[in-house]
């Protein structure tokens, strides 16, 4: 037996959802309006609550906002049941914190189904993926790549993207998305506490749909999250959030660190030159000192620019160990940057996105 919390304004509803839970066997507690349910939930926290986004006083949303930021019900599993149906309202809902989704109506057994998997432990450990994308060498393409992953992550329909830049020397993620951030990461400096509220509020809308948390504009002097500070924002964004891309920067600073400690996959990009091969090999060892397992590590191979390179052969031979993914030179991308588009947003036949499509490809699928 679980205590569910029920919040909607239709009585008649209500009453129907209290009886599907106590014969389920679980304790319901319904209430009426969204303030008194989150005053309930933040007085006595259940073990799940169900809660309807159209209501008179305190939106659901807003609901879902308001428990993530408070230390007692950040992790409680919440489901929102709501008549809207359309793809922007699933994702506005796991932005505003909620753990899965439901239209209604919806029939008892479908129901119960839904909330055995939110309060298992699979339910509960759902989540999304962090990729982030790394290079100790400056110059070897690894904002346009993330970006551009990203891209092409929602070319192939994924949902929710989020983009996080970590530079702090002047991030470049926003400019090649003709986005000029007023809030930005640093905004989190001096919190000791992360609530989810307070990382939610720093994501910027990106058109296409993709979400991002800016670095700043102007460079700031020796700027860094503590490792276990973006630990936690990774651990709030995936909650919402299919993938979550990160742009590392090319110092391992505890941001960066706690970055490639939460990521599910390492990008660790090279370009096919002797001082681009010698560092990537270098950083392979420093990750195994840091304890990033090998197995998610993967090693891409960029072109940035045309011609002169060594093949790929040899870079695999510099390193010992092979080519997960290699993106050719793309001599449209300097006019992607001037019209602040993305290639992998728009023209997909041209090599760059060609190859990000199949690599973002291979992650959905994963």
């Amino acid at each position: 037996m679980a205590r569910i919390l029920v919040i909607d304004d239709d009585t008649q509803l209500l009453k129907m959802l209290g009886m599907m839970l106590e014969r389920a066997g679980h304790d319901p507690t319904l209430v009426s309006h969204g303030r008194e349910g989150i005053d309930v939930a933040i007085k006595t926290p259940p073990d799940a609550a169900i809660v309807d986004v159209m209501m008179p006083d305190v939106s659901g949303h807003e609901v879902c906002r308001r428990l993530r930021a408070n230390p007692g019900t950040v992790d409680l599993p919440i489901l929102i049941l709501t008549a809207r149906a359309q793809p922007v309202d699933r994702s506005v809902a796991l932005e505003s914190g909620a753990t899965d989704f439901m239209v209604k109506p919806v029939g008892p057994q479908e129901l119960m189904a839904k909330l055995d998997a939110l309060l298992s432990d699979e339910g509960r450990q759902e989540r999304g993926q962090v990729i982030t994308l790394l290079s100790l060498r400056g110059g070897v393409g690894v904002t346009t790549l993330a970006v551009n992953l990203a891209g092409a992550l929602r070319s192939l329909q994924v949902p929710n993207i989020t983009l996080v830049d970590l530079a702090s020397n002047s991030g470049h993620v926003a400019l090649q998305l003709r986005i000029q951030p007023k809030r930005t990461w640093t905004l989190l400096l001096d919190k000791s506490e992360l609530a989810h509220g307070a990382v939610r509020s720093l994501l910027i809308n990106h058109p296409s749909g993709i979400h991002l948390i800016a670095a700043p504009v102007t460079p700031t002097h020796d700027a860094s999250l503590r490792e276990t500070q973006f630990v936690a924002i990774a651990d709030t964004l995936v909650r919402g959030s299919e993938f979550v891309i990160v742009d590392a920067p090319p110092v391992l600073n505890p941001m960066c660190i706690g970055a490639l400690k939460a990521s599910d996959r390492v990008l660790l990009v090279m370009t096919p030159e002797i001082a681009s091969i010698q560092t990537t090999a270098a950083t392979l060892r420093v990750l195994v000192n840091l304890g990033i397992s090998g197995k998610k590590v993967h090693l891409l191979l960029n072109h940035p620019h045309g011609g002169g390179w060594l093949p790929k052969e040899a870079a695999e031979r510099g390193t010992n160990r092979t080519i997960s993914f290699s993106v050719p030179y793309d001599s449209q991308q300097n006019r992607a940057l001037a019209q602040g588009t993305p290639l992998a947003l728009g023209k997909l036949d041209s090599p760059l996105p060609s190859a990000m499509m199949s690599i973002a490809a291979a992650f959905k699928k994963a």
